[in-house]
């Protein structure tokens, strides 16, 4: 319904500027003009779930500043044009202020079809906010704090424990996901999707309902990464966790003596997790699931600058250069640990993993896969 109301708003509003061209000061454009604005902005707050905050007030005015200085110039330039072609002085004010709101109506005429089109397609599009909406609850927000059901609030108060303790079993500075996390996630996610299944959904609020759906999709997306093993394939376009470990190395910024030795930690533990992706990749190559050749390779490439390392300068010991001590004994173990773990690591894709990658990207070459094929 608010939907409809914005498109008579924004159809009225238009009618308003319209009359403001002509100048026809009609109880019409005194009435309604104001009125257009401040219910369209109030609808439209509702609509988009806007609030108003001290800051969006303050971005809002810099707009509207950087909008009249536009509008200046704008006016300007069409006087400047006008004198060029000899108009008449005594109409330069009436010219320049009709042509502006020439501008203004064609604005509110496209927000007016904006709205229409949206109110036309109002059922598809409310379809989509109420998810968008979902979907900001429960990644911004505890879905704990908008559930009204019960049994519904208790179930998501046990997720929200589950992943708590999954969390704690994390390994090392790292926090490698290790076989036992997986199972755990697989039971304890089981038993939740269960208790969803069993509720009644015909008692739901609409934010309950949300909050079911995207809970169970999000539960179901993971157990289906378990039952894939997508762990086995570590790897991917973008260099997967090799990728990451350079991510994190570049933007690390230790403030304070204890951020230092936590990163250095995670120095220390890097030889740790390329071993442990190493693992995992050695019993993917016995499942038959391994990357295709093409991002091997790749991958293969990405380890090249981390096998002959500057001692004085790379980008592992950059972050420490405000700690002499550390500094020295991060270029110790950048020489003597990261880099043969590297180099170990590149040897081990060359010469086992890359033979064992499909030369065709996709899924069609999986053991798993062609069973699936098989049985159809």
């Amino acid at each position: 319904m608010n939907i409809g109301w914005l498109f008579f708003i924004s159809t009225l509003l238009t009618l308003c500027i319209g009359y403001f061209y002509t100048f026809q000061f009609t109880l019409v454009f005194i009435i309604f003009f104001s009125f257009a604005i401040a219910i369209g902005t109030f609808i439209s707050s509702k609509i988009f779930n806007q609030v108003w905050h001290t800051k969006n007030i303050g971005y809002l005015m810099i707009i509207n500043a950087f909008i009249m200085v536009v509008a200046g110039l704008y006016i300007q330039n069409h006087i400047e044009y006008i004198e060029s072609i000899k108009m008449p002085e005594h109409v330069f004010h009436l010219s320049a202020r009709q042509a502006w709101i020439k501008e203004l109506t064609t604005i509110a005429g496209l927000v007016m079809l904006a709205s229409g089109i949206v109110f036309l397609n109002r059922r598809r599009w409310l379809s989509g906010v109420s998810v968008a909406i979902g979907i900001t609850i429960l990644s911004m927000t505890s879905c704990k704090n908008s559930a009204t059901n019960p049994k519904l609030f208790a179930v998501i108060t046990q997720y929200e424990e589950l992943k708590d303790q999954l969390d704690s079993l994390r390994s090392g500075p790292w926090e490698i996901e290790t076989d036992t996390i997986r199972n755990l996630k697989l039971t304890g996610y089981l038993g939740l999707i269960a208790q969803i299944m069993a509720l009644d959904t015909l008692t739901m609020t609409m934010d309950d309902f949300i909050n079911k759906d995207l809970l169970l999709l999000e539960m179901e997306n993971e157990l289906n990464d378990i039952s894939f093993k997508s762990h086995l394939l570590p790897l991917n376009s973008e260099g997967g966790f090799l990728t990451n470990i350079v991510y994190y190395i570049q933007y690390a910024s230790p403030k304070s003596k204890e951020d230092s030795i936590q990163y250095l930690q995670k120095l220390q533990d890097l030889p740790r997790l390329i071993q442990y992706n190493q693992k995992l990749m050695e019993e993917g190559i016995k499942e038959g699931k391994t990357s295709p050749a093409i991002i091997t390779q790749r991958c293969i490439d990405l380890t090249a600058p981390f096998q002959n390392i500057d001692i004085n300068d790379n980008i592992f010991i950059a972050p420490l250069a405000a700690n002499d001590s550390l500094f020295q004994l991060a270029k110790t173990l950048v020489k003597k640990e990261i880099e043969p773990a590297y180099l170990s690591f590149a040897i081990f894709l060359k010469d086992t993993y890359l033979p064992a990658s499909p030369a065709i990207p996709g899924i069609s070459h999986l053991k798993v896969v062609k069973n699936i094929m098989k049985i159809k």
